[in-house]
């Protein structure tokens, strides 16, 4: 897994005005925590951290954080948050890891490959699990989890249980479905027929009224 320097400085106060003022400076928000340590709060440079992101790809990563006099952190990206409506990053959580101590992440799942059952049957490929929680040590977190798709054929499905990632607990059902080939879609034309109803052609009044003194 990549691992990725990043400078960050320690900031004073807190709030929602305090965080304005940074951003405005080009500064992200951010906090530090980690199990039994007192939560620190960090700025980050906006456009070096945006840059980072980018190349990521939502792919996982180890970050140093290095602080002025202080030797770095290692931590993973545990929250990011975006503003609705411009997409910006507004603030990140880092969780401080130990090298020795398990920890849960979510890592995206990548398919590979192009189904057997889409190349010459017409079928359709559906993508049903793009992430996966699992549990591991820091060092051995997956960027991300190939899964070949390749050899589906129509109706066939790949489920968690057939995933394979070494020194990795899968904690999602082994059930669960990750990747499936749909039948291809068949549109049927449907002819609508039309009956005309012919209306009974009406008498004109006076013919009616001849044929009623007749009868009587």
């Amino acid at each position: 897994m990549k691992e990725i320097s990043l400078e960050v400085e320690r900031r004073k106060g807190a709030g929602k005005g305090i965080c304005r003022k940074l951003r405005r400076e080009g500064k992200i928000p951010a906090i530090l925590y980690g199990p039994g340590e007192e939560p620190t709060p960090l700025m980050v440079d906006s456009t070096a951290f945006t840059h980072i992101y980018r190349d990521l790809k939502g792919e996982n990563a180890i970050f140093t954080l290095k602080f002025k006099g202080s030797k770095g952190k290692k931590t993973i990206l545990k929250e990011l948050q975006r503003n609705p409506i411009n997409m910006e990053i507004i603030h990140i959580d880092f969780e401080h890891i130990s090298p020795r101590k398990k920890i849960t992440v979510e890592v995206p799942i990548h398919l590979v490959g192009v189904p057997k059952g889409v190349k010459e049957g017409g079928g359709v490929l559906e993508h049903l699990l793009r992430e996966v929680e699992i549990e591991c040590l820091p060092t051995d977190i997956p960027e991300h989890i190939e899964v070949d798709v390749s050899g589906l054929n129509i109706g066939d499905s790949i489920h968690v249980g057939d995933l394979e990632v070494p020194n990795v607990q899968l904690l999602v059902s082994a059930e669960r479905s990750v990747a499936t080939v749909l039948p291809p879609t068949v549109y049927r034309e449907v002819k609508v027929v039309e009956e005309e109803l012919e209306a009974p052609e009406e008498k004109p009044a006076e013919e009616t009224i001849e044929e009623e003194k007749e009868e009587k």
